[in-house]
């Protein structure tokens, strides 16, 4: 491990990645190379983990209804990232589901 990342304090590099919800991500990346870190973040992937299974719960059952009444949807940001651009989707953590409707539905 470098020199420089050594003189980091892991604690508050955990408390700081967490706050900028960047957790989850920073986990990932450190994988085994900074096991301290890894150790730090674990709790919070797990919270991630069980957040985005509750959200992609929300938009299969959302998806349902707006299919089932034909209206289409276009889901935007956290639920569009988090399934096509990250390799897991726990890894882009989000607070809310963001969905666009065409204007005649609205």
């Amino acid at each position: 491990m470098p020199e420089a990342v050594r003189s980091v304090d892991v604690q508050t590099l955990a408390a700081w990645l967490k706050g900028a919800d960047l957790g989850p991500l920073a986990y990932a990346a450190s994988g085994l190379g900074w096991p301290e870190l890894t150790r730090l973040l674990q709790p919070d992937v797990y919270s991630a983990m069980a957040e985005m299974s509750l959200r992609l719960n929300n938009v299969r059952e959302i998806s349902g209804v707006l299919s089932e009444a034909g209206i289409p949807a276009l889901w935007l940001k956290g639920v569009a990232l988090g399934q096509t651009i990250y390799p897991e989707a726990w890894l882009r953590t989000m607070s809310d589901v963001d969905v666009w409707l065409p204007e005649e539905w609205m």
